[in-house]
């Protein structure tokens, strides 16, 4: 990938510039910016803004130079061991970490901005759904969202990128699939 070059005129005009006007104009170059973590850090907005400015057909004909990798198990073993690292997870003391953030003061609609398995943790502590009924329940909403990742690979092969499929089963198989790609 071809790198923006470090902009030094730009980092000194933005060095007494509050954070909020960094990222409004970041904004403004770039509505479709995914990335919040350069709006909440100041050395990242720059950096952000530094590639912003950049000429589009520069920026266009960037590609990243990576390599996809997608996990393949038959649905009844993943839906197992889903099953099964949930009960670990469970068992290590899951519920009592969520008890825990919520007697520091964590409100109850935060619970889900943690992940799907702290939503259905705050829907157990708050006595919606029994422990048996949590667990069954997240389980499947967790190998939803595994089959909502497998369906985002296969759209990527669709699309002309190469996707290395490794057989989870034989995880000797991800050397081959690495050293096919280039990685190794």
């Amino acid at each position: 990938m071809a790198e923006a070059p470090r902009d030094d005129e730009l980092r000194a005009r933005l060095e007494n510039v509050p954070l909020e006007k960094i990222v409004a104009e970041l904004r403004e170059r770039r509505p479709d910016l995914h990335n919040t973590t350069d709006l909440t850090d100041r050395g990242r907005a720059i950096r952000a803004l530094e590639i912003a400015v950049r000429p589009p057909e520069e920026r266009s004909a960037e590609k990243p130079d990576a390599v996809t990798i997608g996990l393949r198990l038959p649905r009844d073993v993943l839906r197992e061991r889903i099953r099964r690292r949930l009960r670990e997870r469970i068992e290590r003391g899951m519920i009592d970490e969520a008890r825990a953030l919520r007697a520091r003061g964590l409100p109850w609609e935060r619970f889900a901005y943690f992940g799907l398995e702290y939503k259905y943790l705050a829907l157990h502590l708050r006595g919606e759904l029994t422990l048996e009924n949590m667990e069954r329940e997240l389980a499947v909403r967790i190998g939803q969202f595994a089959k909502r990742q497998e369906t985002w690979l296969r759209k990527m092969e669709r699309e002309g990128i190469a996707v290395r499929w490794i057989d989870a089963e034989r995880p000797e198989t991800a050397f081959d699939a690495l050293a096919e790609a280039g990685v190794l």
